[in-house]
């Protein structure tokens, strides 16, 4: 198949040769011989006052300018056409989008990247929204994959990563896996995401802290057809010889059978609940998992001590994971107490949320929280204004927000 850029070439060539001037395309040289007016006024001097003398050379020197502009515009098209294009790679995190970089490796659940001043950054897998990989040629249907998630086609994006994790090499194998399970969370292929997390767990080097970010975040339907598969593919995918590993199918399977809520389900949950985590699996997305198995536990095991559980975690994880695990601990001690100075230690878990992480997507539940325990102990103004907190905190979900302005209703209506 013939180049665009011999498209363009062969156009110039011919435009040139159709205005009689084929010398465009020869030497500067050339050309100022060309452009020399038939009747010189260096010959016929510059006083010559002959009208026919006059006419040609405003002739030439129009013919002339024409020309070298042509000249220009066909450089111009030339140099773009055979240029080299640059090649660079792209991604869209949060609400940041860095181009003209190379993407160089994974580090455990991070992305590696090189900037045009030649520095060295890290985006973790999970906060990423897009990729665009230029530099290596054989990742065409990644790409496509990714254009696809990005519009919510997640039935083709599966398609394209299919295809593409055949050619991958190198860490490309785990990123397009990576990006291929969190695909198929979305497209609710469930059994397709639990083969591919159990192939990627079998690389303990790098596949547990990458697996650790790679955990169902949305509630998964229970009776699904999917799910069942899922179940059946752990079960022949079982026994990752590290502890780490072992946990993370535990919290999957946790996760597949949590919509159920029955007898394996609340087994299930004992199990995460009591389980310690290694740090290099403390992600959010595994206390996610661990705090809604605490949950399951406060609704239906009225023996399971959740507060002395979650007081064991606190001083051995990272701050990241904090909200989460003081946010389950106020709705424990808010159930479980008995008068108001029991009340009032729930209402101080949940604004430690508030207070020491503000911009956290958490606080505005711990704030729903706080407003909870003041109604309780009959401190309505103080409750209304931690409502509207709330409701204008600019993280806060539109369900939050609901039950928030519902309450403040009630709050206001009994005066």
């Amino acid at each position: 198949m013939t180049s665009p850029s011999i498209h363009v070439i062969r156009w110039v060539a011919r435009s040139a040769g159709a205005a009689g001037r084929p010398w465009l395309l020869s030497t500067p040289t050339a050309w100022l011989r060309q452009t020399v007016p038939p009747d010189s006024s260096i010959e016929m001097g510059r006083n010559s006052k002959s009208p026919t003398q006059s006419k040609g050379r405003v002739a030439w020197f129009f013919k002339t300018r024409i020309a070298f502009r042509r000249t220009c515009v066909c450089a111009l098209v030339l140099g773009a056409c055979l240029s080299p294009r640059t090649v660079a790679d792209e991604i869209e995190y949060g609400s940041t989008r860095v181009e003209r970089i190379r993407i160089v490796d994974m580090e455990g659940a991070s992305l590696a990247y090189r900037t045009p001043a030649g520095d060295y950054k890290f985006v973790t897998i999970g906060d990423i929204k897009h990729i665009r990989v230029d530099t290596v040629g054989s990742l065409r249907d990644f790409n496509e994959a990714e254009d696809r998630q990005l519009e919510g086609d997640f039935v083709r994006a599966n398609v394209h990563y299919e295809r593409a994790i055949r050619v991958a090499t190198d860490f490309w194998v785990r990123l397009t896996r990576a990006r291929w399970i969190r695909s198929c969370e979305r497209a609710g292929r469930f059994d397709i995401l639990a083969t591919q997390f159990s192939t990627l767990l079998r690389d303990e080097e790098h596949g547990v802290r990458l697996a650790a970010q790679l955990l169902p975040a949305t509630p998964v339907p229970p009776d699904s057809r999917e799910v069942a598969r899922a179940l059946k593919s752990l079960e022949k995918a079982r026994g990752p010889s590290s502890q780490s590993g072992h946990l993370l199918m535990e919290l999957l399977e946790y996760a597949l059978r949590s919509g159920e809520r029955d007898a394996k389900s609340l087994a299930a949950a004992r199990t995460i609940a009591r389980a310690p985590f290694p740090l290099e699996i403390a992600t959010r997305s595994v206390y996610r998992l661990k705090t809604a198995a605490l949950r399951e536990l406060l609704e239906r095991d009225a023996d399971f001590d959740v507060v002395s559980t979650v007081n064991a975690e606190l001083a051995n994880v990272a701050d990241e994971v904090l909200p989460e695990l003081l946010l389950i601990k106020a709705e424990a001690q808010l159930a479980k107490a008995t008068n108001d100075e029991e009340a009032m230690r729930a209402g101080w878990s949940a604004m430690r949320v508030a207070i020491h992480f503000p911009a956290d997507a958490r606080t505005p539940e711990a704030l729903l929280i706080a407003a909870r325990v003041h109604e309780r102990i009959d401190r309505n103004p103080t409750a209304i204004k931690l409502l509207r907190e709330c409701v204008r905190h600019a993280g806060v979900d539109s369900k939050t927000k609901q039950r928030a302005q519902e309450m403040m209703s009630r709050l206001r209506a009994s005066g």
